[in-house]
């Protein structure tokens, strides 16, 4: 017996002794049979191993041909034909934000299905988040959250042919989490047992910009008379998540008796070459400014 062009299926023979249709531990391959008496017949098993590249629904058609060792010339020729039969599986990510601010919550939703004919035996299902996110809460729950690899795990088992499902996760975006920052999101799905990998799509959610800002005084009490001029020194502190410049005015006295001076050196002393400012310059988060306010009595 030969199997042709079937190369990549690894095709062997193999004598079928009790006629049962399956391969048993027992039973040993064969490429030539025993004798056969005249009208007498023996089963075989024709066994193939399906490459995983083997679309669902793809056909390959082949041959197998007895010769007669006797006879050369005495051949018959009986063609098959196999249709593969695989699960595939589908799916897509979606995000409730594609803006978001520090500490807003941010849900993802992994759908999927297997469209294929066949059963999916193992899946597992992962979610990959950026590390700028807190994880909060999934449904239903996962095997696993692995903070050091910033990942969600779900073991699937089985996935009927048409069988849909989908997964949700809730993250919180950290307080210190920098504006502009985009946070990227992906799935897959492994099949365990194919040994095969689906990697749905990527969605991205954009870190919105938040103005904060700390004055803190650094004056003390002191007493005062009548024309004295006094400096008290103020530390203006960017604790938004963005760089900034802040605006400065002075209300509650009569026009020309407070003026605000920059103090880049934090002396609390006016110095001559210190300008007069009506806004920071550019503060990076967290970054600090000292200004003298002077106040005429």
């Amino acid at each position: 017996d030969e199997a042709l062009h079937l190369a990549d299926y690894q095709a062997s023979f193999f004598l079928d002794k009790i006629e049962d249709g399956q391969l048993q531990p027992f039973e040993q391959q064969i490429n030539i049979t025993p004798p056969i008496a005249s009208g007498k017949s023996i089963q075989v098993l024709l066994v193939l191993h399906t490459p995983q590249s083997l679309a669902d629904g793809q056909e390959k058609e082949f041959e197998v041909r007895a010769v007669s060792l006797y006879n050369p010339a005495a051949t018959y020729v009986a063609k098959a034909k196999l249709v593969a039969t695989a699960p595939v599986v589908r799916g897509s990510l979606t995000t409730t934000r594609e803006r978001m601010k520090p500490a807003d919550e941010l849900g993802y939703t992994v759908s999927y299905s297997n469209q294929g004919s066949a059963l999916v035996q193992k899946g597992r299902l992962s979610l990959s988040f950026a590390p700028d996110l807190m994880y909060m809460s999934a449904t239903p729950a996962p095997a696993d959250v692995n903070l050091a690899t910033n990942s969600v795990i779900w073991n699937i088992g089985d996935l009927k042919p048409g069988d849909a499902r989908n997964v949700k996760a809730v993250f919180r975006a950290k307080e210190n989490t920098p504006s502009s920052t985009v946070l990227h999101a992906t799935a897959e799905f492994e099949d365990l047992l194919l040994n095969s990998t689906i990697n749905f799509n990527a969605v991205s959610t954009e870190m919105e910009q938040v103005a904060t800002l700390q004055v803190k005084s650094q004056w003390h009490d002191h007493a005062t008379v009548p024309g004295d001029t006094l400096y008290v020194p103020y530390i203006i502190t960017n604790t938004g998540n963005g760089p900034d410049s802040f605006a400065l005015t002075a209300t509650g006295h009569e026009a020309g008796t407070v003026t605000i001076y920059d103090d880049p050196n934090r002396d609390q002393f006016h110095q001559s070459d210190e300008a007069v400012i009506a806004k920071t310059p550019i503060l990076l988060p967290g970054e600090s400014y000292g200004v003298l306010v002077e106040v005429k009595v």
